[in-house]
C-alpha cells in the first residue's frame, strides 16, 4: 500500500529563501489533490521506518552530500530540490531547470511585444550549460525568422570580468532587446542605458535569468525568468510518488519549464497566451503540447498504470475508449459503478490525470487501440 506521509528535510539556514517556501506550497497541494500529508522533519533519523524515499529542499552542498548519505544508510531514496541531483549520484532523484528553455521563452516574450533584434549578452564561453542557450537562441530566432545571427551573441571573458561584453555597449543602438545570462550582467546593462540616455524599456527591453532578489530593486526593476518553484514542488511530489509506487525504478529526474517574471523593464508587458504572431514553425499535430520532457514523462505514466492494470481494468478502459459510461460498463462486467469508478480513480492516479477526457487523451495520444485491445483482451471484434 502507498505511504501516506510525504517526509521533508529543510536545510537549516540563517535566512529561508522565499522559493523554499513556493516549492512547499506546491509540494503541499500535490500532496492534498492525493489525499497525502507532509510531514517535515529535523533529520533522516526522524523518518518512520519503512520510508522509501524524502524530499529535500536545499542549495547547500555539504549539507545535502551529509544528508543524503545518511539516508542511504536507511535505504531511504532522497529527492532534491534547490540541487542538482546529477551532481550527488545516479541514484538520486530531483528537479532540474533549464537554462535553455528559459533563454527560449524570454525570447517568444520578447518578439509578442514587437521586439526582433535582440541581443545575447555575458555567455560563457566554456560553460556547457551557456552552449546550450546560445544554440537555443540562434535555433529559435532562425525558425521565427527573426534578424538574429551568431553575430548578436557576446561573450563574457574572463580577462574584462568588470564590464562584460565591452563589444556589445559598443553596438547596443542595433538593439531593441537583449537578455542576459544571469540579473547581474542586466543590472550592468540598465546602468550603462541610464549613463547614456538609452531609455528602457522604450528603446530597449532588458532581462536576466535567475529572479534574485536584486530584480526588484533596479531602476527599472528587472525582467527575469526563473524555474517555477510552485511547480518544482509539484513535480518532486511526482517523483516521490512514482518511487514510492515502484521501488524498483533507480532515480527520476525531471527537468522545470521557467517562470518569467515581467517588470519595469519591458514595461511590465503581459506574456502572450497564443499566436505571437511571427512566421514561427509550428508543431506537428501530433507532438503533445509542453516540452519533449513533459512529453517523455506522460508516456512514461501511462506506461506505469498499464502495467499495473488487469484484465478488468483493461475492459474498463477499453469500454471509456469507446465512450461507455461507468453505469453500462458496470452492467457489462458484472461490477457495482462505485468499484467501476474506484478502479478508474486508481487508473487516473497512476497516470498522472484528474479527469476521463484526460486519461482518453493520454491513451489516444501513444497507444494504437485496436492492437493493444487485441492483444490484452483477445477480442476478435477489436
Amino acid at each position: 500500500m502507498m505511504q501516506s506521509k510525504v517526509f521533508l528535510l529543510l536545510e537549516p539556514s540563517v535566512m529561508i529563501p522565499s522559493w523554499f517556501s513556493r516549492s512547499i506550497e506546491g509540494l503541499k497541494e500535490a500532496a492534498a489533490k492525493q489525499k497525502k500529508t507532509v510531514q517535515m522533519v529535523d533529520s533522516p533519523e526522524q523518518i518512520d521506518e519503512g520510508a522509501i524515499s524524502v524530499i529535500l529542499i536545499s542549495t547547500n552542498n555539504e549539507w545535502t552530500k551529509d544528508t543524503i548519505n545518511k539516508c542511504r544508510c536507511r535505504r531511504i531514496r532522497p529527492i532534491l530540490i534547490g540541487g542538482n541531483p546529477i551532481k550527488f549520484g545516479e541514484d538520486i532523484s530531483g528537479t532540474v531547470y533549464s537554462g535553455k528553455s528559459s533563454v527560449e521563452e524570454l525570447l517568444r516574450y520578447f518578439v509578442s511585444c514587437g521586439r526582433k533584434k535582440v541581443a545575447l549578452l555575458g555567455i560563457n564561453t566554456r560553460g556547457s550549460n551557456d552552449q546550450s542557450k546560445r544554440e537555443a537562441f540562434l535555433s529559435l530566432a532562425k525558425q521565427m525568422r527573426l534578424p538574429i545571427t551568431a553575430d548578436d551573441i557576446y561573450y563574457y571573458k574572463m580577462a574584462d570580468s568588470e564590464n562584460p561584453g565591452e563589444a556589445f555597449f559598443d553596438a547596443i543602438s542595433q538593439y531593441d532587446g537583449v537578455i542576459c545570462s544571469n540579473d547581474y550582467v542586466a543590472a550592468v546593462v540598465l546602468s550603462y542605458a541610464a549613463e547614456h540616455g538609452i531609455r528602457v524599456p522604450e528603446q530597449l527591453f532588458v532581462s536576466g535569468l535567475g529572479d534574485n532578489p536584486l530584480c526588484r530593486y533596479t531602476q527599472p526593476s528587472l525582467t527575469s525568468a526563473t524555474r517555477s518553484y510552485r511547480k518544482t514542488g509539484e513535480q518532486a511530489f511526482n517523483i516521490w510518488k512514482q518511487i514510492t509506487n515502484d521501488p524498483d525504478i533507480f532515480s527520476v529526474v525531471v527537468t522545470v519549464r521557467c517562470e518569467i517574471k515581467p517588470r519595469a523593464s519591458t514595461a511590465n508587458a503581459p506574456l502572450p497566451t497564443g499566436d505571437i504572431g511571427i512566421q514561427a514553425e509550428r508543431k506537428p499535430p501530433s507532438m503533445p503540447e509542453g516540452t519533449l520532457v513533459e512529453a517523455y514523462a506522460a508516456a512514461r505514466s501511462l506506461e506505469y498504470c498499464l502495467s499495473q492494470c488487469d484484465q478488468t481494468d483493461i475492459s474498463i478502459i477499453h469500454g471509456m475508449i469507446c465512450g461507455t459510461s461507468a453505469e453500462a460498463l458496470a452492467e457489462q462486467l458484472f461490477l457495482s459503478a462505485g468499484t467501476v469508478r474506484y478502479r478508474l480513480k486508481k487508473m487516473y492516479e497512476s497516470a498522472n490525470v484528474s479527469t476521463k477526457a484526460e486519461f482518453v487523451e493520454l491513451f489516444k495520444r501513444y497507444i494504437r487501440n485496436d492492437i493493444f485491445f487485441r492483444d490484452y483482451l483477445n477480442d476478435e471484434s477489436t
